[in-house]
């Protein structure tokens, strides 16, 4: 799962997030733009993973809404991160057969 968390931090640290791992399967990242901060968790897995609102300041959340540039920002990075772990499958895919044991890395966890 060390791969899945190198593409997340990646995706996440090109747009100006700052990205904390906190456990397995737990990432969590801060963007800071002007006055705005947003917080997420991001949770996964082998297979998928989920991006959950946290935290924010000055995005006006009430709950039911959010100022626009969260969703935007979430967007983003949701695209980067599928952009990243696309990039990271291709990769593992053009390794060797002997370095692959039961389709994953030698050396990853499963």
């Amino acid at each position: 799962m060390k791969y899945v968390a190198s593409a997340i931090i990646q995706a996440g640290t090109e747009l100006g997030w700052v990205m904390v791992p906190e456990g397995k399967g737990r990432i969590a990242g801060t963007l800071d733009e002007n006055r705005h901060r947003a917080v997420v968790d991001i949770r996964y897995n082998l297979h998928d993973y989920s991006i959950l609102y946290r935290d924010s300041r000055n995005l006006k959340n009430s709950g039911y809404h959010i100022h626009h540039d969260y969703n935007r920002w979430i967007t983003k990075l949701n695209e980067h991160i599928r952009k990243e772990s696309e990039n990271w499958a291709h990769w593992a895919s053009s390794l060797p057969r002997k370095e692959r044991v039961n389709g994953k890395l030698e050396g990853q966890a499963a």
